[in-house]
């Protein structure tokens, strides 16, 4: 795509493997880490970023860089570039939203979006799905993933905020809610229950589900059957899944219990939602 480029890696290496480059030419990087704990250095600064992390880099033209993939580890993440011409004509638009990174950017300074990497959320990980499924779209693929990129970057500025701006939760305690929903979406098919996702997180009960109806505006498991409803809907426009498959890609065992919950959500049913769109 012109001024944009994707990197898909979902790979299981033999032995270990230090993979190292020289940029050449300023990036604008978006790095999702789907699975597995990538460790790298950036200009001989050893850094990491965790499966179910997120951050957006800047990297200055010459910056030396290593990637280190460790033996018989499953590695999935996913980069989106924004080569300079393309960035212009966004930060062109977007001033507000993408001046300050711009500027950066222009001065070829080694920038992070966030000092600690942000969580990957579940409208992140709905986007990128998409995203891998849209090879298949034909003549409208590239039209799809360039918007698809962007409303990436969009979420990922306002996360970005909304980490900074929470009054009502301590920001440790909100890095700790972010990685439960994380898992809670990673594990659809089998969720943990309330008590043992908050275990996982090092949290109680209580702040975990308080924390969700404040930074979600829903109960814990209220928000996996939207990520679900959601996710659903996508599958049953943009591929070729039966009914029973949507349902089971979407955490349910049995397809009447996911016809069900989608009736009581749509309020149609799944057949007819998909005949009609």
């Amino acid at each position: 795509m012109p001024g944009l480029s994707l990197i898909q890696v979902q790979n299981v290496f033999p032995y270990d493997i230090s993979w190292k480059s020289r940029i050449e030419e300023a990036l604008f990087s978006m790095n999702f880490m789907l699975k597995g704990d990538l460790k790298y250095s950036l200009e001989e600064k050893n850094s990491e970023i965790k499966e179910g992390e997120n951050n957006l880099l800047i990297l200055p033209k010459n910056t030396v860089h290593v990637l280190q993939f460790a033996a018989n580890a499953p590695y999935s993440y996913r980069s989106c570039v924004l080569k300079q011409d393309y960035l212009e004509n966004l930060v062109l638009r977007y001033p507000d939203q993408l001046g300050e990174l711009y500027s950066e950017y222009k001065k070829e300074h080694l920038t992070f979006l966030s000092k600690n990497n942000l969580i990957v959320t579940s409208e992140m990980l709905m986007i990128i799905s998409q995203i891998d499924q849209a090879f298949e779209l034909g003549k409208t693929k590239n039209m799809y993933i360039e918007g698809k990129i962007l409303e990436l970057l969009s979420l990922q500025i306002n996360y970005w905020h909304s980490c900074h701006n929470s009054s009502k939760i301590p920001s440790d305690e909100l890095e700790k809610i972010r990685k439960a929903e994380y898992i809670l979406i990673s594990s659809v098919g089998k969720p943990p229950s309330v008590p043992a996702l908050a275990a996982m997180v090092g949290l109680n009960s209580y702040k975990l589900k308080n924390g969700f109806k404040l930074v979600y505006s829903n109960t814990v498991f209220g928000h996996l059957l939207i990520y679900r409803m959601n996710k659903a809907r996508h599958l049953l426009q943009n591929s070729e899944l039966s009914i029973l498959e949507v349902g089971m890609e979407c955490g349910y065992e049995h397809s009447s219990h996911f016809c069900k919950a989608f009736k009581r959500k749509f309020g149609v049913t799944a057949l007819q939602f998909r005949n009609r769109n």
